[in-house]
Parts: C-alpha cells; sequence; structure tokens
C-alpha cells in the first residue's frame, strides 16, 4: 500500500516507518512534478498499481461563506477542483 501526504511525519505516525507493507511517500498533490515522479518510484518498488483510492482534499474552517476571500477560495479550489 501507498500512503502519500505532504509531510513525512504524519506518515511515519500512522504507518510506521517506509517499510512493507506500507510504502511511504511525502507528496505535494498540487505538484504535477512531485506526483508524477511518486507513481514512478512506486512503479519501480512495486510493480504496478492495481487499485487507486483518491481521497485528497481539503477545506478552510472559519469565515462563513459570504466573508470568505478570494484567497482562501483560490486555495481551496486549488486543492479540490483545478490541476497545476
Amino acid at each position: 500500500m501507498l500512503a502519500v501526504d505532504r509531510e513525512r511525519e504524519a506518515l511515519v505516525g500512522a504507518y510506521g516507518d517506509d517499510q512493507a507493507p506500507f510504502v511511504i511517500a511525502p507528496v505535494d498533490l498540487l505538484s504535477q512534478q512531485q506526483v508524477v515522479a511518486c507513481m514512478q518510484d512506486t512503479l519501480k518498488r512495486l510493480g504496478r498499481i492495481d487499485v487507486l483510492c483518491n481521497l485528497a482534499g481539503g477545506f478552510d474552517m472559519g469565515a462563513s461563506v459570504h466573508e470568505t476571500t478570494d484567497d482562501a477560495w483560490d486555495k481551496m479550489f486549488d486543492i479540490n477542483c483545478r490541476r497545476r
């Protein structure tokens, strides 16, 4: 299983160190270059990918919808909708 997070410490805390059965990969999913490199490394290490569960996303808590800044909206759209 490949587990991906932006922070290695979070992955190690949840799954232990980078060893079977878990491969951990600190990757910023907003970086296409990092994602491609991660997939290439995963294929090298595991040989193939049988199933992909994309569970990434996010939002900011705080301001009401009508008070949310354009920067906050852009961040949420970048994380959840746009491919940059």
